[in-house]
């Protein structure tokens, strides 16, 4: 059973992989060796905590980072 900071955790983050996805340029195109760079760079694990940390941060504040 996932406790509420797990759940709020694992939310954030698929909230974040979407954001990438959309703000990224496809792979295929042009110039397709640095867009594939730039999501391969962007994919790698263990780089959401930051972001995460910032949106919850920003909550806090009353201040949504929406």
């Amino acid at each position: 059973m996932r406790s509420a900071i797990q759940e709020k955790l694992v939310f954030e983050q698929a909230r974040i992989e979407l954001a990438i996805d959309d703000y990224l340029p496809a792979k295929q195109v042009r110039p397709t060796i640095l867009h594939q760079a730039m999501r391969y760079s962007m994919q790698a694990g263990g780089k959401r905590i930051r972001p995460v940390l910032l949106i919850l941060g920003s909550e806090i504040l009353n201040m949504p980072a929406d």
